[in-house]
């Protein structure tokens, strides 16, 4: 029988101690580090908000690149200076599709 030391010891670990605390705090530390990651590997060539960035993360992976151009582009041919939210939803209104849908 195998024992796992490491669950024992965090079930005698009562819930208001800081132990529970440290490891909420990792938890949290290491999805947003995930989750800049995802952003930080996309290659922006204008300004992006940041409501703008977190839908590139709904996109799937293999269509990230095209997404992000064609964003760029709409919004470079609208004449914004950034890509906003506002902007992606009207192109997705444009290519008949539905913000709401992602």
């Amino acid at each position: 029988m195998k024992l796992d030391v490491k669950t024992s010891r965090e079930m005698t670990k009562p819930h208001h101690s800081s132990f529970w605390q440290k490891k909420k705090e990792k938890e949290e530390l290491a999805k947003l580090i995930e989750e800049q990651a995802d952003i930080s590997s996309i290659s922006f060539t204008m300004e992006w908000d940041n409501e703008a960035k977190e839908l590139m993360k709904k996109v799937p992976e293999g269509i990230v690149e095209t997404a992000v151009s064609n964003a760029e582009e709409f919004a470079k041919e609208k004449g914004y200076t950034k890509v906003s939210k506002k902007s992606i939803q009207e192109l997705m209104e444009k290519l008949g599709m539905n913000l709401d849908d992602m």
